[in-house]
């Protein structure tokens, strides 16, 4: 299984035509093979392959067309070889059933496929929101961590709670809590790059993580989600405000674990103290982790705190 996974994701990586020249490499010679062989060895079984890597890493379309080139290739193949049948109308009668099971083989496989990918984003994803789950944040943020260590790469990661989300439950119902939700994940997420991962992290709490983010540009992108999810807050009528601690690493943690409670910790001393404010802190070397940002606290929503 271990293998089969290796040369999945090496094969995955392949660009498409790398993928179609060697379908039709392995039909190319599974028909010579036939060719030689003969009647006497069976080797319909072997035309499937190509057909099944078209469908599995270019989709159904593919598998179709791969489909009727190998059901043509054992045709030729076949007659080539100078098999003999009581009626000519034999071989055309094997290779239409062969045809529509290539067919049926690459619908599965395509299926297959999109049905795995399916099952593995919502192994990945939060239900409500869409965001990514708090088990595969922590997955991609060990990524992050091990190529920013391996690299030197400086990067920030944002950790943000809901003010006051409580009482939109208690006064509005939980359905518009899950809306307000979905607004929050909806607006960080189409306002961060393609790279930057942006998750729920449980109940009203995200979490943002920006590879290769130095201090001033993770402040400028906070602040601009602060600001966007403030200016469509009045929509809801709800009371809500974001606590957010927002760390540059410089000095790289041990672990995700440390990165999370470093953040959380910060988070936390915003929520503790006046709420509705940014703590931004950079961590620059091993022996003083600490050094917050000074800014004026700005106006409104997500202010800036010390």
């Amino acid at each position: 299984m271990k293998y089969f996974n290796r040369l999945d994701r090496f094969l995955g990586r392949l660009p498409r035509w790398a993928i179609i020249t060697v379908a039709a490499l392995i039909l190319l010679v599974v028909g010579a093979i036939d060719y030689i062989t003969g009647e006497e060895i069976g080797l319909s079984i072997f035309y499937v392959l190509p057909v099944m890597l078209m469908a599995w890493y270019l989709g159904r379309t593919a598998g179709i067309i791969m489909s009727i080139t190998a059901a043509g290739a054992w045709y030729i193949a076949d007659t080539a070889a100078g098999h003999v049948y009581s009626n000519a109308a034999i071989p055309v009668w094997n290779t239409v059933v062969r045809l529509g099971f290539f067919l049926l083989t690459g619908l599965f496989m395509s299926i297959l496929k999109h049905v795995l990918g399916l099952e593995q984003d919502l192994a990945r994803t939060d239900s409500l929101t869409g965001a990514v789950n708090s088990r595969y944040f922590y997955e991609l943020a060990g990524v992050e961590l091990a190529r920013a260590k391996r690299y030197g790469h400086t990067f920030s990661i944002a950790y943000m709670d809901l003010d006051n989300f409580k009482e939109v439950n208690d006064v509005y119902g939980h359905s518009a809590g899950d809306e307000l939700l979905c607004f929050i994940a909806a607006t960080v997420r189409d306002n961060v790059r393609v790279s930057d991962v942006m998750a729920r992290l449980g109940g009203d709490e995200f979490a943002l993580l920006l590879p290769e983010t130095k201090d001033g540009d993770a402040g400028k992108v906070v602040e601009k989600l602060c600001s966007l999810i403030k200016e469509g807050m009045p929509q809801y009528r709800f009371p809500v405000t974001l606590s957010v601690g927002l760390i540059t690493y410089i000095a790289l943690p041990d672990s995700v674990e440390d990165m999370i409670r470093e953040v959380d910790d910060l988070m936390y001393s915003v929520k503790k103290g006046s709420k509705n404010a940014i703590k931004h802190a950079i961590i620059e070397d091993d022996t003083d982790r600490w050094r917050m940002i000074l800014d004026q606290p700005a106006q409104g929503s997500c202010g800036r705190e010390a």
